[in-house]
C-alpha cells in the first residue's frame, strides 16, 4: 500500500476548499461569475484552486 504524503492531502483539501466556496457562490448569487463581487469570491476561488493543483502536481513529480 502506498503512503500519502501531507502535500498530496493539503491539495486535494484547496481543491475541496475551492469546490465548496463555488458551490457557497452558486447557492448565495445562483451564478457561477459576479462582476460585482469579482475581488470577493472568484479571486479567492482561484487563488484556493490554484493552490491545490500546484501541491497535488508537485506531490506527483517529487516521488522518488
Amino acid at each position: 500500500m502506498q503512503k500519502i504524503d501531507a502535500q498530496t492531502v493539503a491539495g486535494a483539501v484547496f481543491i475541496l476548499f475551492g469546490l465548496l466556496m463555488v458551490f457557497h457562490h452558486l447557492l448565495i448569487s445562483g451564478r457561477l461569475f459576479d462582476l460585482r463581487d469579482i475581488l470577493h469570491h472568484e479571486f479567492f476561488e482561484a487563488i484556493v484552486f490554484t493552490a491545490g493543483l500546484v501541491l497535488l502536481i508537485t506531490s506527483l513529480f517529487n516521488r522518488k
